[in-house]
């Protein structure tokens, strides 16, 4: 899973780029919480596949990398 694209695929889903931010926003939010593996692994149970190490470094040092419109 790459958040670089414009749009990703999870489970079976076509999710575009604000939403895939707004899913790792709320992983990132349990990530604060004490509890970044277990946020980690539910983001890789909704992809289906490890999360690359671009998005699980944005997760893990709590910011997302900007959308191509700059939001």
């Amino acid at each position: 899973m790459s958040i670089g694209g414009v749009e990703q695929t999870v489970r079976g889903y076509t999710l575009h780029r604000r939403r895939l931010s707004a899913l790792l926003y709320l992983a990132t939010g349990a990530e604060e919480r004490g509890r970044g593996r277990e946020a980690l692994e539910t983001l890789e149970k909704l992809a289906g596949e490890e999360v690359d190490r671009e998005t699980r470094k944005a997760l893990l040092e709590s910011r997302l990398p900007p959308d191509e419109d700059g939001r």
